[in-house]
């Protein structure tokens, strides 16, 4: 890391990594744009892409990201639970 550098680099590449998230939630788009400012002060250079649900799902079978929201329903539903 070097302070006139506004990334990191590893091996003489920036450090850099793409963020997916479901451009259908507005919580999701405001904590990828919440992370990508704090990634930003630690010299990484976050790329966020809102995508469609189904793409989203796509990239999660395929591996195809490096960071990825994912939201679950929960458990599976307990009838003894309620």
């Amino acid at each position: 890391f070097s302070k006139d550098r506004q990334v990191r680099q590893k091996e003489g590449k920036d450090l850099n990594l793409k963020l997916y998230y479901d451009k259908g939630s507005s919580s999701q788009k405001e904590q990828a744009e919440f992370l990508e400012a704090e990634f930003k002060k630690l010299g990484v250079q976050l790329d966020i892409n809102g995508e469609t649900s189904d793409k989203v799902a796509e990239r999660r079978s395929s591996g195809d990201y490096d960071l990825m929201f994912n939201q679950t329903w929960g458990l599976l539903y307990d009838p003894q639970s309620t």
